[in-house]
């Protein structure tokens, strides 16, 4: 762009009225049950970008969620439950404008709103899983995701294991990163197959939107 607003970092354009990061657009406390569907505010047909992280520590707990646009016209996440069960948070992000507020600071584009003093940015990091745990002193989220599979034993019998990302508290009041086991079954025979690995993930840092995001959202 040639003239306007133009927000720099690091010497890096991180936002301007063609250049927008997406904004918080809904907190969820979702409670544990096995195949528990919550509705979103996003519309199909809109990006949504969603992060979880469990709110207490529950020994060998594991979930994940399957994400999809639902049949009344809104994104649907449906939750599962590996080992135990374990109360979570999901922070789900658009490029739709909550809360605009009559008065503050605004970003137009061809006379439209594209952002505004209430949003709240998001801020992805990446995260190299190396099959252990990254402890931290601040909460973390991360994506929904099977990260690892594995078909070991002998010609007599086997294990499948699977194994998801994880965020959340450790029971000495820390946070952690890392993948959990979320279930294994024994079969006869040798192992099925070779199985995969994904190392690589992201997260995102909560506090910002744990702390504000009832005033972002107007709520």
């Amino acid at each position: 762009m040639s003239f306007g607003y133009q927000l720099m970092k690091n010497g890096k354009l991180v936002m301007a009225p063609d250049f927008l990061p997406y904004c918080l657009n809904q907190v969820i406390d979702v409670a544990p049950a096995e195949g528990k569907v919550v509705r979103t505010s996003i519309p199909n047909g809109k990006p949504c970008v969603v992060f979880f992280r469990t709110t207490s520590y529950v020994a060998n707990a594991s979930l994940y969620f399957i994400q999809r646009q639902g049949s009344a016209g809104y994104w649907e996440l449906e939750f599962h439950y590996g080992m135990a069960f374990v109360d979570a948070r999901v922070y789900i992000f658009s490029d739709t404008l909550p809360n605009i507020p009559d008065i503050g600071f605004f970003l137009y584009r061809n006379g439209s709103i594209v952002w505004h003093g209430n949003c709240l940015p998001l801020s992805v990091r990446p995260y190299s899983d190396l099959g252990g745990e990254t402890v931290f002193s601040y909460p973390l989220a991360v994506p929904s995701s099977v990260c690892n599979f594995t078909s070991v034993g002998n010609t007599i019998e086997h294990w499948d294991r699977w194994f998801v990302f994880m965020a959340g508290p450790t029971s000495s009041g820390q946070y952690n990163v890392g993948r959990a086991l979320f279930s294994q079954f024994n079969a006869s025979g040798p192992p099925t197959t070779s199985g995969f690995d994904i190392p690589m993930n992201s997260y995102i840092e909560t506090s910002v939107y744990d702390t504000y995001y009832k005033q972002s959202l107007g709520i």
